[in-house]
């Protein structure tokens, strides 16, 4: 699974404004939004899609230190981010009964648009 970050140009809504960011006490928020991608450009795999692999280049989101990081779920999928890693997971239920979430597995998932998130941390 690769994924795209969108820019100004790109985003869902509020097209051709920047991303909001600034200081809430005295930590730094970041706006974002992103796509995965059906592809292997980077690979997903088992403990998710590292956000430093240089087909990403949003490593931290552009923080030094990310505290705090929240992801929308979308298309059936739940994301989450690792901070200790510096990567998305990604992960789905099999659609029956109480079923528990599952990990995205390596193979390419379907591609997912506009998945909105922010991160809080230190710049």
């Amino acid at each position: 699974m690769g994924l795209t970050f969108n820019t100004a140009a790109t985003r869902s809504v509020n097209v051709g404004t920047d991303f909001r960011t600034g200081v809430q006490g005295n930590m730094w928020y970041k706006e974002f939004e992103f796509n995965t991608v059906a592809n292997n450009d980077p690979a997903y795999a088992d403990g998710g899609i590292s956000l430093a692999h240089t087909s990403v280049a949003n490593s931290k989101f552009g923080l030094a230190r990310v505290d705090h990081c929240d992801i929308e779920a979308k298309g059936g999928f739940v994301f989450n981010y690792d901070i200790a890693t510096d990567k998305i997971l990604m992960w789905q239920s099999d659609d029956s009964a109480d079923a528990p979430l599952v990990q995205e597995g390596d193979a390419a998932p379907a591609a997912i648009t506009n998945i909105k998130g922010m991160a809080w941390g230190q710049i």
